[in-house]
């Protein structure tokens, strides 16, 4: 439990971008950052859902029957755990996928490959706007990067024709 108290003394989203630091960008390495920070919550649900069912009756007259510390904890804890694990991990889902898109955001998470990078593309290349061009101009640059993104799709996407059947470029 100790290491639980350390995760969950920093931040969230700092302590998923220096894990992801060390390992590398890319997504695999923000889940495993994302499950590494985010298992704290589960380990103190568990570990009070498990310290209150222990004391509970059946439980007793299970070892009072003689039964075997495994069997209870397969038999009459687990079951136990299920719902409010299920529950919590549901309701924490879109938390994580918040989190892998806030490291996708930063450059750690996902790389975008599309319009993600063609706009960002723009702006790595600086390319600044002058006062004179005005807003424009930045429009028609972030355009043309766009279409430029989407007539140079990635090599192994799902393309689509007219025709309603879906192939795989050659």
């Amino acid at each position: 439990m100790r290491l639980t108290d350390i995760l969950m003394a920093f931040p969230y989203i700092l302590l998923a971008i220096a894990i992801v630091a060390g390992l590398g960008p890319g997504l695999r390495n923000a889940m495993i950052a994302t499950a590494i920070v985010g298992f704290p919550i589960y380990t103190r649900l568990v570990r009070g859902i498990v310290l209150s069912v222990r004391g509970r009756e059946f439980v007793e007259a299970a070892r009072a029957l003689g039964s075997p510390d495994r069997l209870i904890l397969v038999r009459h804890i687990v079951p136990q755990l299920i719902s409010p694990v299920v529950v919590a991990f549901s309701l924490d889902v879109g938390a994580k996928i918040l989190a892998a898109a806030g490291l996708s955001f930063l450059g750690l998470g996902a790389e975008a490959r599309r319009l993600g990078t063609a706009v960002g593309r723009v702006y790595r290349d600086g390319k600044t706007l002058t006062p004179d061009q005005g807003g424009a101009a930045k429009t028609r640059e972030m355009t043309q990067a766009v279409l430029a993104a989407y007539q140079n799709p990635p090599p192994l996407e799902r393309r689509v024709s007219r025709t309603g059947v879906s192939t795989f470029p050659a």
